[in-house]
C-alpha cells in the first residue's frame, strides 16, 4: 500500500506500508492545483542502480540441441507515479537483489522467484512470456533468465490487468546465451490493451551460465 502525505504547498511524501510498518520511498513536487496518477511500470532497481532482472525459474527446464520451449513466470510489477503524461517516480513492489555472475565481473540484478512473486498482490505481477531456441550442439540445462529490463514493455488491460512484453532466449550453449526483448510482440491476450511504457529491442548476453 502506497501512503502519500502533503508535508509542504508543493511536496507529497510518498512511503510503502508493508503489514505494520513503512518504508519511506521520497519526497515528490507536487503543487496542490496538480494530480498524481498511478500506472503499473516494468521493475526497477529501486535505490540500487540495476539494468537487468534475474528471473529464477520454478523448475529446471531441460532442452536437447535444436529444441525449443515456450514457458510463463510470473514477475514483479512496479508502479509509476505520474504527473500529467511525465513519469515522475517508480516505486518498487519489495525489491530484492542478486548477484549473475562471479563477484568482480557479474551484474547486479533485480531478483524474482515464484515465491517472492506469488505474495504480492494482483496488480504488482504479471506474467512473463520466454521463447528458448537451443541452437548449441549439446542438450542444456535453463535455471534462470536474465532480462534487460530496459527493453521490455508495459501494457496495461481494461480491467487494470499489468502485462509485460516477453522474451526470447536464444541458448549458444550452457554457459553462453543472449536474451532479447521482444518489442513487436505485445501480450497475447484478446482484450484491448494500452500501452503504458513502450518496448524496444534490447539484448543481454549471459556469459556466466545458465
Amino acid at each position: 500500500m502506497l501512503i502519500f502525505n502533503r508535508v509542504s504547498s508543493d511536496s507529497v511524501k510518498v512511503a510503502a506500508r508493508f503489514g505494520s510498518y513503512e518504508v519511506f520511498r521520497g519526497l515528490i513536487h507536487l503543487p496542490r492545483d496538480r494530480t498524481l496518477s498511478l500506472m503499473p511500470h516494468p521493475p526497477v532497481g529501486g535505490r540500487v542502480a540495476t539494468d537487468c532482472l534475474l528471473v529464477k525459474l520454478p523448475d529446471d527446464l531441460y532442452i536437447e540441441s535444436g529444441g525449443t520451449a515456450a514457458l510463463n513466470v510470473q514477475v514483479p510489477v512496479d508502479i509509476g507515479l505520474y504527473l500529467g503524461s511525465s513519469l515522475v517516480a517508480v516505486i518498487p513492489s519489495r525489491p530484492k537483489y542478486a548477484l549473475y555472475g562471479p563477484s568482480d565481473l557479474g551484474d547486479l540484478c533485480r531478483y524474482s522467484c515464484l515465491e517472492l512473486v506469488e505474495s504480492l498482490e494482483p496488480c504488482l505481477k504479471s506474467v512473463l512470456g520466454v521463447s528458448v531456441s537451443n541452437i548449441g550442439k549439446t542438450t542444456v540445462r535453463v535455471s534462470k533468465v536474465v532480462v534487460p529490463t530496459r527493453g521490455v514493455g508495459m501494457y496495461i488491460s481494461p480491467t487494470w490487468r499489468p502485462l509485460i512484453t516477453s522474451v526470447k532466449l536464444l541458448v549458444h550453449s550452457q554457459t553462453y546465451a543472449e536474451v532479447r526483448t521482444e518489442p513487436s510482440s505485445p501480450p497475447p491476450v484478446e482484450e484491448a490493451l494500452k500501452m503504458v511504457v513502450p518496448p524496444v529491442a534490447v539484448t543481454y548476453v549471459m556469459r556466466y551460465g545458465l
